[in-house]
């Protein structure tokens, strides 16, 4: 998975540190770069996956680092249509990714909370998606994510 993250790789080979660790580092230090940030939450993907030992990984389609690039921006894209309250048929290709196993719950998790503001109402709107295919342990982890996040107010209020 190293070979797939060349920015950090870079960072590693100048400072002589894990990726772990340089992540940490980057993301308490304040500064702002997208393309790290975005390699940090593809990390956390796959470090997430990983530790729950997910047999397959959301990025596992993908042969390079631009088709793991391509397939996060994507999935985010659709996350944000999904948060946004967009019609279904607007992000009916990833309801049918995460109904059929395609994305992790892990994977869902980092999404979650690196990439979107409504927390709850995505949390919400993926236990629907488990609900209509009866898959009773997501729904029962996201029903334990749920109630730990229920009292969180909006870090920012839709006008």
């Amino acid at each position: 998975m190293r070979k797939f993250f060349p920015r950090y790789n870079l960072l590693i080979a100048e400072n002589a540190v894990n990726q772990h660790t340089l992540i940490i580092k980057y993301n308490s230090s304040g500064a702002k770069n997208t393309d790290l940030l975005i390699d940090g939450v593809m990390y956390k993907i796959y470090e997430g996956e990983s530790m729950a030992g997910v047999s397959r990984n959301f990025f596992s389609d993908c042969k390079t680092y631009d088709e793991m690039h391509h397939k996060y921006i994507q999935t985010r894209f659709l996350l944000r249509r999904m948060e946004l309250g967009m019609e279904e048929s607007a992000y009916e290709e990833l309801t049918a990714q995460i109904a059929d196993g395609e994305i992790s719950l892990p994977a869902l998790s980092a999404f979650l909370v690196y990439d979107t503001v409504d927390k709850k109402g995505m949390v919400k709107k993926l236990m629907d998606i488990y609900r209509n295919t009866g898959n009773t342990d997501k729904l029962n982890t996201l029903y334990i994510i749920y109630n730990e996040i229920k009292d969180q107010d909006l870090p920012v209020k839709y006008i």
